[in-house]
């Protein structure tokens, strides 16, 4: 079963794609253990009581979507005899009881909250709109500076690039904060911050004004306020 995760893995181009599903995978593998059951003997009603044990929180939602994908690979690659996947069916959102996103006020607070590089951190999350995973592996190529105004060329989902900038006012009040190579924003041994680190940074400071917001919430107000 490993083998063929990893050749249904290797379909896909964005590494932070190929995490999250590796992630689901091997959620769906200790379901698995804890059912007893081996890939081989899986069967459509193996997959219906799957879902059955699950919500329709966003991180079961990509769950479900993602075990539903690897069984079609599995089925198109002959794998297995029978599409058993087509029992699966995405739970739609729950009503979501507050907006996932920030007032201007909110994010101007987490940044009067945050220090140190944390600071331009929540500042191109917002001001850019970018995902976390994007703003993580910037580099100081990366950012030009054109009449004034910063340029960050992105490398988003599919690896697929896009340049966005900041106003000039912005733009002044972030650039003493860049380092003059690398990575913007520096994890271990001078790679880029982890996924984990950054998580973790961004979202203690964002807990302190919304605590059930997210990173992703800066990215959702971006485009509201904008």
């Amino acid at each position: 079963m490993d083998t063929i995760i990893q050749s249904w893995l290797n379909t896909f181009i964005s590494m932070e794609t190929v995490r999250a599903y590796r992630s689901d995978m091997n959620k769906f593998k200790t379901w698995m253990t804890n059912e007893q059951l081996l890939f081989e003997d899986l069967q459509l009603i193996n997959l219906q009581h799957f879902q059955q044990s699950l919500t329709s929180s966003s991180a079961d939602r990509r769950l479900i979507s993602s075990v539903k994908s690897f069984f079609k690979h599995c089925f198109n690659q002959g794998h297995i005899q029978t599409p058993i996947a087509r029992c699966l069916v995405t739970p739609r959102r729950q009503q979501i009881r507050r907006e996932r996103k920030l007032t201007k006020e909110q994010v101007m607070q987490m940044i009067t909250l945050a220090k140190g590089t944390d600071i331009l951190l929540l500042k191109v999350l917002f001001y850019l709109g970018l995902r976390l995973s994007e703003a993580r592996c910037l580099k100081r190529d990366d950012i030009r500076q054109i009449d004034g105004c910063l340029h960050f060329n992105v490398v988003g989902k599919g690896n697929k690039r896009r340049t966005v900038h900041l106003s000039r006012n912005v733009s002044r009040s972030i650039l003493p904060m860049l380092p003059k190579n690398g990575y913007i924003f520096r994890g271990n041994k001078g790679s880029c911050l982890s996924r984990t680190q950054a998580y973790r940074r961004v979202k203690d400071i964002l807990r302190q004004v919304v605590p059930e917001s997210s990173p992703h919430w800066l990215r959702h107000s971006y485009c509201s306020l904008s």
